[in-house]
Order: C-alpha cells, then structure tokens, then sequence
C-alpha cells in the first residue's frame, strides 16, 4: 500500500482538477453554454461514427481540422446515448487531461506551491473561455491539451537526460516518452493547425539539448509517434496534393477572401485588435466589456472609455509579463551558458547543477517562446484587424502560457514573505512583518486582480444557464411541433439546420438556404439530397430573435407570392414554419 500513498501537493491537485471537472460537468448538464450548428456537426459525425461505422477524416464539409473530437464522443454515445451532453463529456475530459498536464510542468519547471495556484486559476475563467473549453466545434480542447502535454514531454526529457541513461529500464522510459511526444504533435496537427507553434518551439527544444540522444533509437520511436498520431493529416495530404490541409490554413491565416475583399490592413489596426480586443478575451477577461460597448474600429458605445483602459492595460499588462518573464529566463540561461563556455572548462568539470539550471530556465523559455510566437503569428494576421471579437480564439493556447506570466509576480510574491535570515548564528531572525508585507503587498492585490476577474466570468457562466435552458426548450418543442406535422424534412438557414438535426438524432433532416434561398452551404451533402426528393419539405425560419426576424422569412414571403405557390404557414415557439400545399 506505500506505494499507493499520494503526497500532499498530489492530493490537493487532484481535489482541485475534481472539483473543476464537476464544475464543467454540471455546466453542460445544465445545458450550458448555447449551442449551434457547429458543435451540431460534431455530434452528427459522432453519431455516424458510433452507428454506420463512418471514418471521417476532418470536420465535415472542410479539408482541415481532424475529427478527434467525435472519435471520443462516439464511444460515449453507447455509454449514455446520442446527446448534447454526451458530445460535451468529451470535452469537459480533455480539460481534466489538459489540467493534469498543467500541474506536473508547472511543478517541474517552478514549485509545487505554484502549481496549485495556477491549476486555481485555470479552473476558473470568462464565459467565453469556458464556452470553447467545453462547446465541441473543433480543435481548442486538443489545442491546450496536446500544447501543455508537448511542453511537458518536452521539459522532462531534456531535464532528465543524461550520458549516464544507460539502465534498460531508463531507456524504455525515454523511448515511451520521445514516442509520447510524436504522437502528441501528430494528433494535434491533425486536429488543428494552430498548435504548430508548439510542436515547432519544444521541437527545436529538444533538439537543443538531446542531439547526441537523437542519434540512437529515440529518433526513431518520435517519427513512428508522429506519423501513428497525424496518420490520417498525411493520408489526405498525400493524396489530394492540390487541396491539402496546409494550404487551406494560411489562406484562413490571412484572413481568406474576405480579407482580398477588405484589402490589406494597417499593421497598427492589426496591434490595435491584438492588444485591445484578442488577448483580454483569450486570457479570461471578457466578462467587464462586450462588443456593443467597445469596437476600436467603428462606432462607440457608452462604455467606451472604461473598455479601452481595462482591455488596454490587460492586453499591454499580459504583454509586460511575457517580457519580464522571457528576460528573467533569458538572464540567468545566458549565465549559465557562459559559464558553461568558459576556456578549460570540460565536460568533466561542468557539474550537473549546472546544466540543469541551464536547461531549467531554457523549458521555462520555451514556454514562453510558444506564446510569443503564438502571438505573434496572430498579430501579422489581417484576421487580427477584420474580426478580433471572433478571430480572438486563436490565441486559445495561451492559456497553457499562463502560469509561466505569472510566476515572476509569484516569485516576487514568494522571496518577500519569506522569514528574514539571521544575521549570525545563534542570533534570531530580525522581525519585519510590516515591511516584508508592504513590499509583497503589490504582488497579492495583482494576483487577486487576475483572479478576482476569473471568478467573475464563471459566475457569468452559471447565470446564463437559464437563457440557454429556454433555447434548449424552444428547439426541443420546435423538434416535437414539426414531428406533430409530420415533417421529416425542412429548409433552414445555416445556424438552425445541422443543431437541429442533431438535437432531432436525425428525425428532422435539414438543407442549407443561405439568405437568398439559394443552397447553401451543406457540411454533409447526404442531406440535401434527401431533403431536395421530398416536394413536401417545409421552410422553417427564425422569428423574434435578439438581433430582429431572420430576414430570410421575408425574402421568402416575397419568393412566394412571386412564384404563385400555396404554403401553409404555422408559429411554432418563434419560428416561422411554411409548409407547401399541392
């Protein structure tokens, strides 16, 4: 049983990831946050995946971003039936994955006091934030999960290596881990491009301090690692060379054809969208300011000065942080290098302590490599000056650069509330409690500030439970309204089709109509099909929504009288359903 015994810190971790695990689990019992028919398409593919054996390779109706995501909801499916909540089960589990992650490289790379702190502090976070944690549209779960998991893989084995690793045991160990480590980049790459940074930073990191190793047999067990996790990536790419994933992406990166539309954007409106608008939502401080009180690029609302200090000095602050930590590692990594070149100094000569420290503050950097070069990809994209309140979730995997911001504040925190030493043995410690305190008062109200912030975003989280149980309610009973009617098959717009047919388990198959009743844009085309060989399909529209009546339903009031045909219409829970009569 000794060998069963968790320590204290291990305890405490795993209390906090529980309690943050059920916090999310009973968000989306709760049917919170909103859905769409984005997160809808995930759950068909799930569905096909667990009942007609399907094997889709990406996200349905495009060439990039890997179907992981229904891979694991499918399996939960026979577990607790197709559902909303099932799809989310998966999601809430890739958080939990990616806060165990958080902890043990925190822990490596800092203290174990500290990596309480900042698992406290990634339990919590805005409603946005938790909306792409837990909401299934592709890719931001494994971002961080995969991101955190290639830093870690990445900081043992450089802090681990040695000439000396030479026990079958040790090697095996190595060789799982230099394995661990392609697998994960493959598998991340396949689910989403955004977590090269990632992979290419703690790639080169590795590279850095274990070349002798890669030499052997570790190679080896990376490659096939990479190519078992991307496997279906190389797959697709091999054989639709004029179509790959890659492409596709970097024209998204700059912004696709609406950007060559708009044209090509100041890089001072790009910072502008970067600074004030993506990194305070990507790092939890969306809650004190929304669009309509905030636009840098277009009209005001009556908050507008209280959003651009706060956002501002969030943004520029996150910025300062990075810096001051990048400097901080950069410093005592220099040092330790010097020393390491220093004439006549020789392997034999160079102590162990040394190279640790040395590799040490070298994992720290390369954690905050990953976000700059995050950050900075972001900022040289027009994407950061078109749409900053959308295109801000690709900056998602900054939450795994977190703890790294915050540790010189930490550390500032930690070195001034430390008891005085004495000042010769035998003699007491000399009692400054009210300046150690005043000194590390600054640090406190600053790390309260962070999270004070944190915890009023989840608070804003659970009080929109309610709002989204009545949309659950509305489209539960359009669901039963429409089957009352016996429709089977409808036309709709693009954010009611595919969360429709999910919700419905494919009962109600919907085609896509864009604004012009035109088709539209279908993920799953077997469904146009169907759709289109039933002459008695109705239309089905959204009346009083928050941003007015979908004017779709006006279009087609006019298409109608235009065209002569005879429709019956019905009101269903806010919905306009028009059903032809022949």
């Amino acid at each position: 049983m000794k060998y069963l015994k968790i320590e204290p810190y291990g305890l405490a971790a795993s209390g906090i990831i529980l309690l943050a695990s059920v916090m999310r689990v009973t968000l989306i019992a709760q049917g919170w946050p909103l859905t769409s028919s984005d997160e809808g398409t995930i759950g068909l593919m799930a569905l096909h995946i667990a009942y007609q054996g399907a094997h889709p390779i990406f996200y349905y109706g495009q060439n990039y971003m890997g179907s992981l995501e229904a891979f694991i909801a499918a399996p939960l499916f026979h577990l607790f039936g197709p559902s909303l909540f099932a799809v989310r089960l998966g999601m809430a589990l890739l958080f939990a994955l990616f806060l165990v992650c958080m902890y043990l490289l925190v822990r490596l790379l800092y203290s174990k006091n500290f990596a309480l702190v900042s698992l406290v502090l990634l339990s919590l976070g805005s409603d946005q934030v938790l909306l792409r944690e837990l909401r299934a549209i592709g890719g931001y779960g494994e971002t961080t999960f995969f991101g955190a998991l290639l830093l870690l893989l990445a900081a043992w084995i450089a802090l681990s290596y040695s000439d000396a690793n030479s026990t079958i045991g040790r090697r095996r160990l190595r060789g799982l881990a230099y394995g661990g480590w392609g697998l994960a980049a493959g598998l991340g790459l396949w689910s989403d491009l955004l977590i090269a940074p990632f992979v290419l930073v703690s790639a080169v990191f590795i590279f850095l301090f274990c070349r002798r190793e890669l030499r052997t047999r570790a190679t080896i067990y990376l490659l096939l690692g990479f190519v078992i996790g991307a496997a279906p990536l190389l797959y697709y790419n091999i054989t639709s060379p004029l179509d790959n994933s890659l492409a596709i992406f970097l024209s998204l990166h700059r912004g696709g054809a609406v950007s060559e539309v708009a044209g090509p954007f100041p890089i001072v409106q790009q910072i502008m969208g970067t600074f004030l608008v993506a990194i305070p939502y990507a790092t939890n401080a969306h809650p004190l300011c929304s669009q309509g009180d905030f636009s840098p690029f277009g009209p005001q609302g009556p908050h507008f000065l209280q959003c651009v200090l706060f956002q501002g000095l969030w943004g520029t602050g996150f910025f300062a942080l990075w810096l001051l930590a990048v400097v901080l590692a950069a410093r005592v990594a220099w040092s330790c290098w010097r020393r390491q070149r220093t004439p006549g100094e020789t392997e034999e000569t160079r102590s162990a302590e040394q190279r640790h420290t040395l590799v040490l503050e070298a994992a720290r950097l390369m954690v905050l490599a990953s976000a700059g070069l995050i950050l900075l990809s972001y900022m040289l994209s027009p994407v950061a000056a078109l749409g900053p309140w959308t295109t801000w979730r690709y900056l998602f995997g900054l939450l795994a650069a977190v703890p790294a911001l915050l540790w010189p504040l930490w550390r500032g925190i930690a070195a001034r509330s430390k008891p005085a030493e004495p000042v010769s043995s035998g003699e007491p410690a000399p009692r400054q409690p009210v300046r150690n305190l005043a000194l590390s008062l600054p640090g406190w109200l600053l790390l309260l500030l962070i999270g004070s912030v944190f915890v009023a975003g989840t608070i804003g989280a659970f009080g929109a439970v309610p709002t989204v149980q009545r949309f659950n309610q509305q489209q539960d009973a359009l669901i039963h309204d429409l089957q009352g009617i016996g429709q089977r098959h409808i036309y709709a717009g693009y954010w009611i089709c595919n969360q429709l047919t999910f919700q419905s388990q494919e009962r109600v198959i919907c085609a896509v109509l864009d604004t012009h009743l035109r088709p539209g844009f279908d993920r799953y085309l077997p469904y146009r099909a169907t759709v289109n060989a039933d002459p008695h399909a109705a239309y089905v529209f959204l009346l009083n929504d928050s941003r007015g009546d979908d004017p779709q339903a006006a279009t087609f009031e006019q298409w109608s009288a235009r065209s002569g045909g005879h429709y019956r219409r019905y009101l269903f829970e806010g919905y306009a359903v028009y059903v032809p009569q022949l």
